[in-house]
């Protein structure tokens, strides 16, 4: 920026800069874009990082090393706490809301989300195609920013509207939601013993209605495992509303299971139904 009064900024400058800063550690993280797209080699960029390390050396106190070493050479000065919902980036606000900013990158970030147990079970090129479409950049080109943060979005993104961009990506993981839908319906003991789900998709058991036992199970192997803990009258109850049949027919997709504890509905003793369950599920799940 030739307007900053400290243009041009030369190797040696910058060098005695970092010399005279306190602290045990510097870190420089740069922008590869810088080299080049940001800064055309004309400018002058390219010396300065040709030169940049050599103006290093003539500084005592300044000593270039990995951050892996780094990080573990000096003793702990403080915690920076980071929670989930505060990540820091590099990007626009430094948050998230480059990527996860409007509802068009939260429903396709979503979508991705759901396929992950489905994926990880069936593995090979679902899994590896699943894992191109997270790539960032996707959920970058659908951004609706304005001003000189919006430019910077359109100029990065190959697409000529958001519109565009969004279908491209929803319907390249609705191609892939179809692909695991079918293939763990058509093999479903081969895969329904892989698949654990989030606790948001868990099934939750009740004794009743309002009346949670506070016991869930996030795959099928470990509602195999619960069974013989869970109350017979929580699993007659279940079972006679087609909780159980549900979520199996659309967590696991699981039809031949599902069809099979709809049968038990006209069982009257919950003894004999739970243990007409747990038969199917040892039957069905390996």
């Amino acid at each position: 920026d030739k307007k900053w009064d400290q243009y041009p900024l030369t190797a040696d400058k910058y060098a005695a800069w970092l010399a005279a800063t306190p602290g045990d550690v510097i870190l420089i993280a740069v922008d590869y874009e810088t080299f080049g797209e940001h800064h055309p080699p004309e400018t002058g960029i390219h010396e300065f990082l040709r030169w940049l390390p050599r103006e290093l050396t003539k500084y005592w106190n300044i000593k270039v090393e990995f951050p892996s070493v780094a990080a573990f050479k000096y003793p702990v000065r403080d915690v920076y706490d980071v929670p989930p919902w505060a990540t820091i980036s590099w990007a626009d606000e430094r948050d998230l809301s480059a990527w996860l900013g409007n509802d068009f990158q939260k429903l396709a970030y979503q979508t991705y989300l759901t396929l992950e147990p489905y994926v990880k079970a069936i593995g090979g090129e679902a899994l590896r195609i699943w894992r191109m479409l997270g790539i960032s950049d996707h959920y970058y080109y659908l951004a609706t920013k304005t001003g000189s943060v919006g430019e910077v979005h359109s100029y990065f993104s190959p697409y000529k509207s958001l519109p565009l961009a969004f279908k491209v990506l929803i319907d390249a993981l609705d191609v892939l939601v179809d692909f695991v839908v079918r293939e763990i319906s058509e093999n479903p003991r081969k895969y329904v013993g892989r698949i654990r789900l989030p606790p948001d998709r868990a099934f939750y058991f009740f004794l009743g209605y309002g009346k949670p036992l506070g016991i869930s199970a996030r795959s099928l192997i470990e509602l195999k495992k619960l069974l013989p803990s869970i109350p017979a009258e929580s699993i007659a109850f279940h079972v006679k509303r087609g909780d159980l049949s549900y979520w199996i027919r659309t967590m696991f997709y699981y039809h031949g299971l599902a069809d099979a504890l709809d049968s038990l509905k006209e069982i009257e003793n919950v003894v004999e139904l739970k243990e007409k369950v747990t038969e199917i599920l040892n039957s069905y799940v390996e």
